[in-house]
């Protein structure tokens, strides 16, 4: 009997264990639990990925099956909608490589190209990325967040100014330094 529920206790987890993935979000989508990702995430324009709170995400190291971003080798999380991921003192949420022994740069990072939209990050931990959050023309909204572990930066911005008038792009232009 023993036997019996001990071997119904592993199918029934092998069973509810996640396989891994990787792809396009196109509409609301929500995380909870464990999530594994073995290549690229593409949360579309209008899209929101919810994470809740204890979430894990757990990427595989070096490894992109989704060849959504620029890095062909390594998973990346690009948020061109929004990503609130607001976890708790608690419940944090872990954004991490799925490895017994994890390095930094195991996966690319989490990469803002949300121009006009707040994502929001709280009670979150991003570490073994390359570059763990990198925000072009992005305005997140960061709070009880650690950044570590990652091979360049934490947090990185980015902000090309795109002159609206010859007068302006003179001005612009004007104020390079070599």
């Amino acid at each position: 009997m023993i036997r019996f529920l001990c071997f119904a206790f592993l199918f029934c987890s092998f069973l509810s264990a996640q396989a891994p993935f990787h792809g396009k979000i196109e509409s609301n989508t929500s995380w909870s639990g464990t999530i594994v990702l073995d290549g690229d995430i593409l949360v579309e324009k209008e899209a929101v990925l919810f994470i809740a709170p204890g979430t894990q995400v757990q990427i595989l190291p070096n490894t992109d099956r989704g060849n959504l971003g620029s890095d062909r080798e390594k998973t990346e999380i690009i948020i061109m909608g929004k990503i609130i991921a607001k976890g708790s003192a608690q419940a944090p949420i872990v954004f991490t490589a799925s490895s017994p022994t994890p390095a930094p740069a195991d996966w690319q990072g989490i990469t803002l190209k949300n121009r006009g939209e707040v994502s929001q990050f709280s009670y979150c931990t991003v570490e073994y990325a390359y570059e763990a959050l990198s925000c072009y023309g992005s305005s997140p909204e960061i709070e009880h967040s650690t950044f570590q572990h990652n091979y360049y930066a934490g947090v990185s911005t980015e902000f090309v100014d795109r002159p609206n008038s010859p007068r302006d792009k003179q001005k612009t232009e004007g104020n390079h330094s070599d």
